[in-house]
Formats: structure tokens, C-alpha cells, sequence
């Protein structure tokens, strides 16, 4: 993930729905990645995929749930906003297994890596943020906030 990408989803959960190990695998040949660690990411990545997208079910049914229950058109009584809450409270536990689980699966695929892997694509995604800070730049003609 992107400094940008981060910065326009704000408080949103940080928990891609897959693609996890792309920029590893488009830089596979300058990695030197051997047929096995491509498919150990796959593998990874697929097992995520899955239950990420299962969290992100259940979450998206939760705010349609609270955001129907917002609209009734009438005052809530006590039982309806406990039931609200409760909702909110399971879309928070959601949310963080996400990231637990975003968390664990990346750090999981990079130690299919060595170190020396590691070091030549963090320099990689520097260089792109680079090269991409520069082209909004100079299509601003001023200096980026990013």
C-alpha cells in the first residue's frame, strides 16, 4: 500500500480484498523469486482473499443494517439503539480482524522472502514513490503534499 492510498482512505480499515503480494510478484525477475515462494505468495494471498472477503460481507450487511436503522422515520426506543450498538460493535471486532489478518498474511508472505529480497523491493516501491511524487509534481508545477 501507497502513502497515497492510505491517505484517501483515512479512518477506513487499511485490509486490501486481495492482490496482496502484486508488487512482489511484478518485480519477481528483479527479486529473483523462485517458482516456489510465486506460488507460496499465491497460496497466501488466495487463503486471504477468502476470508477477507467473508469479513468484509458480514461488515458491509452490518451497515446496511445500521444505516436502515437510522432511517425509520421515528425515535428510536431504548431496545433499538442497544441493537444499533451492538452492530457497531461487531462491525469494530470485524474491522480489527481485518487488519490482524491483512497484518499476519503480508508478514507470513514476506518470510518467504530473504532479507536481501526485502531490502531490494522496499528500494524498488522508494524509487516508484519517487518517480510518481515527481510526475504529480510536475504536473502541478509546484511541490506535492503528499
Amino acid at each position: 500500500m501507497y502513502l497515497f492510498e492510505m491517505a484517501a482512505i483515512g479512518g477506513d480499515n487499511l485490509a486490501p480484498t486481495g492482490g496482496l503480494y502484486n508488487s512482489y510478484l511484478h518485480r519477481r525477475g528483479e527479486l529473483g523469486l523462485t517458482l516456489e515462494t510465486i506460488n507460496g505468495l499465491a497460496d497466501r494471498c488466495q487463503q486471504y482473499t477468502g476470508k477477507i472477503l467473508g469479513i468484509f460481507l458480514e461488515m458491509t450487511a452490518l451497515a446496511g443494517d445500521i444505516d436502515q436503522g437510522l432511517q425509520t422515520g421515528r425515535h428510536l426506543g431504548p431496545d433499538e439503539r442497544a441493537e444499533l450498538r451492538r452492530k457497531v460493535a461487531r462491525r469494530n471486532t470485524l474491522s480489527l480482524q481485518a487488519e490482524q489478518l491483512y497484518l499476519d498474511t503480508v508478514l507470513d508472505g514476506q518470510d518467504l522472502l530473504a532479507e536481501e529480497q526485502l531490502r531490494l523491493f522496499t528500494e524498488g516501491v522508494e524509487q516508484e514513490r519517487e518517480r510518481a511524487r515527481a510526475a504529480v509534481e510536475a504536473g502541478l508545477r509546484r511541490p506535492a503534499l503528499l
